[in-house]
């Protein structure tokens, strides 16, 4: 291996390649060197790899990927509400042009928030598929748009990186929080001496929504009973009777929410649910391990990144990716397989990481970034052209075999929020400088001059070079970061220098050449990609910047610079001794004046589209009663076939491009039953079938794109029920109208049986939105459009309820056997001291105080021995009740009217009655006028020196309620309360 380790210095080193003999333990693989020689050969082997040796040599990488994060903290779009895998599709072709060839998206299983970023996980199966927390999706739309995306991105060359949390969860509880508390912990939180309260308390059991189980209220009884895969209880989070820690370290500490110990013996069983099966010794850990590979399989991703992983163990990380490259059956990702891990720290802690794990994960290079004060590409960039860039090799990790070179992610770039999402300036309209406390690292704003020789050198440097949202896509200086439309390229324009790059980086194959720093000075740092490209990048706002350097590139190349900066008849030829001069412009951020330049052979035309090979998808679902949801607002996929029964049962949707084949494989558990395999169009009418014995293979040629639904049942009634695994394997289209093709909530009507029922009954059709509706009698005439009805009188009603987004239509019909009257509206007044009411013959009434029956109050009046809100229930004999309207009741000296001044007539008429006040005395007399909350109408003082005993009162402009008046005479003062009906 050919590499420099000083100035103009070569060493040759040999590398002796092996076949090592290996061990294989649980879950895990570890080398285990034979011999003393073969321990000093794997020691050579790291210091090689890590660059002790070599440190600016370089490893080729496996696979070369360009990573674009698709999305930033609190992304959110008006046009995709709880859509965001539809704006990404609808994205994707403009990053398969620009050469992203992978794309990392946010968590997206079901959070405790339904709007939520994603980091407060809730139900590790439920992506978007489930209703629960009182919604079917998440922020990322439902699980068909999910499965879509993947398959979108797949046609467009790009795979995709899942972002997952193994560290916390979070909210245990219904929708309500009901449910998640168990009293047992608390009294174990309790007898924990000398430590503070755990800060997420007792809040830790969680119960799943689930085909065989949907929710049926929010309580906690329901919850508690609710049966859906993976339940978690106290005894598997910190702290807990096998590690009471819970303070003080990463591990155990709870900073983002209730922490899932990992460890053995972290088991054991709620004393309070239902359901509350017994967990072994590595619960926690083996249904981790069960839920990524289901979830691999199921969504067809390429990828993890990895949340927190400072907060739980390595060895969980290595298990978990070890097993996601040999151990997840046709969706295992072999060592090609992409992974990278969140460790917020330096240079030594990153490149620990990466050991501990065996490398199958790589890390985010926050050395390089900058952390802590260490100098890195934020210091480069607000230098102020101070910055020493011959620093900047050396702050790269060295285990850089899978690592991701960033300049800035969603944890180190939160800009403040504006109502049009722009960035804040200063009061002079000039940019403003940020560092908000809940970012991980000092962030670079996308609108530095230095941003683009920032992304030169962290690109040209080893590892797959993390793209950010918003350095690619201006989305804060528009005005349009919630309302644009992701293929608008005039509302939401790229960057041109980071798109340059990327087509650079793609088009002259920077990866395909070994990582060589040809020079290092204060101003200027060349990189070669030995024979593939030469990048020059400085931190000068003002210096242009030239050198002669050694190449790879043959004697006699012709060079030139891609990135723009040099005109196209600047051509540079490689001397006979292999050398050539390459010249950078300065950094001032006018036209060719960006701070890099990007040499190579000349010919390639850096701005055609890039078309990467279009990646296979292939889906698996697996139909279990504890995965899915029956209720009626979810998606209504999952569950078993069940016995004795000819039921269909959906696996799931997905969007095949026109005129493919849609291949769909069956897995039984039962090989004797026969069972029909389905494909049906959107609104479930089948459009092909199969029929077999065993596991089943059935090629559908799709027609036209579109969603399409996979079914499958018994042909016959004397099958027992079992589980089984659908598996579909289909090329999507590359270009798909996300905003206009949602997946939709299936079309159900149901109105119930016949019955009889009483006036005002409200026929409810609603199960979600994206619905129109048509009531209409026996005779066809139309009686509403709107999602509810309340008949009139008995006969046949007709409901036709129609998906705006599929015109999937339902319909049911409901014949009201006999309809009963309501009773009149008991209208309550005051009256006095008293609560009256007109009686209707025939009606038994039952006061109520706060929504509480009041015993032995069943008469058409009621007088108060207390202040609250007071109301009435009339039922009919029929047993049809209406409520009439609610008092709110004050109980105080002056309900009795006491006192000798006398108010009439009371209750007064709204709109007009005179009032009289009588028997007043004393030579002047004021009164005054208030609502009952204390707020003065009118007032007027009274002369009495006449001898007058009264005055007059005016409603005129009165509505009906309830009034205090206040009467103070010289003699003495009085409040009575006023009714105006």
């Amino acid at each position: 291996l050919e590499t420099l380790v000083g100035k103009g210095q070569k060493v040759c080193l040999c590398r002796i390649i092996f076949a090592i003999p290996t061990t294989y333990t649980m879950n895990t693989f570890v080398p285990k060197p034979k011999s003393a020689f073969l321990a000093l050969f794997f020691a050579l082997q790291l210091a090689l790899f890590s660059g002790l040796i070599a440190p600016e040599g370089a490893m080729a990488q496996n696979r070369k990927r360009i990573v674009f994060q698709g999305f930033w903290w609190d992304f959110k779009n008006n046009n995709y509400p709880q859509g965001w895998a539809n704006y990404l599709i609808d994205l994707a072709p403009r990053l398969r042009e620009m050469g992203i060839t992978a794309i990392w998206v946010p968590v997206n299983i079901k959070n405790e928030n339904p709007l939520s970023v994603g980091y407060s996980p809730f139900d590790h199966y439920d992506l978007g598929d489930k209703y629960q927390k009182s919604n079917l999706k998440t922020p990322f739309g439902d699980k068909d748009e999910f499965l879509r995306m993947v398959a979108v991105m797949h046609a467009n060359g790009i795979e995709v990186v899942q972002d997952i949390v193994l560290n916390h969860m979070d909210r245990a509880g219904s929708a309500l929080g009901a449910g998640g508390q168990d009293p047992a912990a608390t009294a174990f939180y309790n007898s924990i001496a000398g430590l503070p309260a755990d800060p997420t308390g007792s809040a830790k059991t969680f119960r799943y929504t689930s085909f065989g189980g949907p929710a049926q209220d929010e309580s906690a009884a329901d919850y508690l009973s609710r049966q859906g895969r993976w339940p978690k209880n106290w005894q598997n989070f910190y702290p807990n009777p096998s590690d009471r820690r819970f303070t003080g370290d990463d591990l155990t500490r709870t900073t983002f929410g209730p922490d899932i110990a990992f460890n053995d013996g972290s088991v054991g069983q709620s004393s309070n649910a239902t359901y509350n099966p017994v967990q072994a010794q590595t619960y926690m850990r083996t249904e981790a391990r069960a839920w990524m590979t289901w979830m691999k399989k199921q969504t067809g991703i390429d990828g993890y990144r990895l949340d927190a992983v400072k907060h739980f163990p390595a060895a969980v990380a290595e298990d978990m990716l070890f097993n996601m490259q040999n151990n997840a059956g046709f969706a295992s990702g072999t060592s090609e397989m992409l992974a990278v891990a969140e460790w917020v720290g330096g240079k030594a802690e990153v490149d620990a990481y990466v050991d501990a794990v065996q490398d199958r994960a790589g890390t985010f290079d926050f050395a390089l970034h900058g952390f802590s004060n260490t100098p890195g590409l934020v210091a480069m960039v607000y230098g102020q052209g101070g910055y020493d860039m011959s620093n900047l090799p050396s702050t790269q990790q060295d285990r850089r075999f899978r690592t991701f070179p960033f300049v800035n992610n969603h944890d180190t770039f939160r800009p403040p929020g504006s109502a049009n999402g722009n960035y804040p300036t200063n009061p002079n309209g000039s940019q403003q400088r940020w560092t908000s406390g809940s970012e991980l690292a000092p962030n670079i704003d996308p609108r530095e001059p230095r941003l683009a020789a920032a992304y030169a050198v962290m690109m040209a440097m080893d590892g797959n070079p993390g793209i950010f949202f918003e350095d690619l896509f201006d989305v804060g200086t528009t005005g349009k970061r919630f309302t644009h439309k992701p293929n608008d390229t005039t509302n939401l324009p790229t960057k041109s220098d980071i798109r340059n790059l990327i087509a650079c980086h793609s088009k002259l194959d920077w990866k395909g050449g070994d990582y060589l720093v040809r020079h290092q000075a204060p101003d200027y740092l060349i990189i070669e990609r030995a024979g593939k490209a030469i990048i020059g990048a400085t931190d000068n706002f003002t210096t242009w910047q030239a050198q002669w350097i050694d190449t790879r590139f043959a004697p006699g190349t012709r060079l030139i610079d891609y990135g723009s900066s040099s005109p196209a008849s600047d051509v540079r030829t490689v001397a006979a001794d292999g050398r050539v001069q390459i010249s950078t412009p300065p950094c001032n951020g006018t036209a060719r004046r960006r701070g890099y330049s990007v040499w190579g052979p000349i010919g390639i035309n850096i701005n055609a589209p890039i078309s990467p090979l279009p990646l296979p998808t292939a889906q698996e679902w697996e139909l279990e009663n504890d995965l899915g949801d029956s209720h009626p607002r979810s998606l209504g996929q999952g569950g078993r076939l069940p016995s004795q029964s000819l039921a269909w049962r959906t696996a799931g949707k997905v969007y095949p491009a026109g005129g493919s084949v849609l291949k769909v494989e069956s897995f039984v558990i039962d090989p004797t039953a026969e069972l029909e395999l389905q494909i049906a169009d959107a609104c479930g009418n089948s459009l092909g079938s199969q029929i077999g014995r065993g596991n089943q293979v059935f090629n559908f040629t799709v027609a036209t794109v579109g969603w399409y639904q996979i079914r499958v049942r018994n042909t016959s009634l004397a099958n027992n029920g079992q589980k089984l695994f659908i598996k579909a394997t289909y090329t999507a289209p590359r270009f798909v109208d996300g905003f206009a093709t949602p997946s939709f909530v299936p079309t159900v009507a149901n109105l119930g049986p016949d019955t009889e029922i009483c006036g005002g009954t409200r026929l409810d059709a609603a199960t979600g939105s994206g619905f129109s509706y048509l009531w209409a009698d026996s005779a066809g005439n139309s009686l509403g459009s709107n999602f509810f009805y309340i008949p009139t009188r008995a006969g046949s009603i007709y409901l036709t309820k129609t998906n705006t987004a599929s015109g999937c239509i339902a319909r049911d019909t409901l014949k009201i056997l006999r309809y009963n009257p309501q009773p009149a509206f008991p209208f309550i007044v005051q009256s006095g001291d008293s609560l009256r009411l007109v009686p209707e013959a025939g009606i038994r009434y039952q006061w109520r105080l706060a929504g509480v029956d009041i015993p032995g109050a069943t008469g058409p009046s009621y007088r108060p021995a207390a202040s609250g809100a007071y109301s009435v229930v009339g039922t009919s004999a029929q047993g049809c009740k209406r409520t009439g309207n609610g008092i709110n009741y004050i109980l105080s000296n002056f309900d009795r009217l006491e006192g000798t001044i006398t108010l009439a007539p009371n209750p007064a008429t709204a709109g007009g009655s005179t009032l009289t006040l009588g028997n007043l005395s004393g030579s002047r007399a004021t009164y005054t006028l208030l609502t009952l909350q204390g707020k003065a109408i009118q007032s007027k003082t009274l002369a009495l020196s006449q001898g007058a005993a009264q005055a007059s009162i005016s409603t005129a402009a009165l509505p009906a309620g309830l009034y205090l008046v206040k009467i103070k005479t010289t003699t003495g003062s009085q409040t009575i309360r006023l009714v105006v009906g």
